[in-house]
């Protein structure tokens, strides 16, 4: 169906984009619960990271953001649905049970090790502006 609209779904691929004289990586891979071997998975990643080249990995769930040595730059993840299963927001904004639970990134913006992730929350769009650090 997302075929016959030309819409390309990444699935334990990748699609490198040139724009602007840069080189993009985008890396797709599906939601790993239930898919077997980790670190079978970790390897695929590594693999189809581009060196010298930014790495956008999307991701259900930010499985790899920890893993600095596949040498993905951006993160973009959607579970754990910016912990709207979760989140009790209407007791105390920010309050959400998907901590308790011990998951570490559940929704925003984190740095780590030269690594960014971002999980998406509800409602909302988002619109990431790529610069080149000087």
């Amino acid at each position: 169906m997302f075929a016959a609209q030309g819409i390309r779904i990444l699935r334990q691929e990748w699609a490198p984009i040139r724009l602007g004289g840069e080189m993009l990586n985008i890396i797709g891979i599906d939601d790993l619960q239930h898919q077997g071997d980790f670190d079978q998975h970790l390897q695929q990643v590594k693999r189809l990271a581009m060196p010298n080249t930014v790495n956008i990995l999307l991701i259900h769930y930010p499985y790899y953001f920890d893993h600095p040595e596949l040498g993905i730059d951006l993160t973009m993840a959607g579970d754990i649905h910016g912990g709207g299963q979760l989140s009790l927001d209407f007791v105390h904004r920010g309050l959400n049970l998907s901590r308790l639970l011990g998951l570490p990134y559940v929704r925003g913006w984190y740095e780590e090790a030269g690594a960014q992730l971002y999980v998406g929350s509800r409602p909302e769009i988002s619109v990431f502006e790529l610069t080149r650090e000087a």
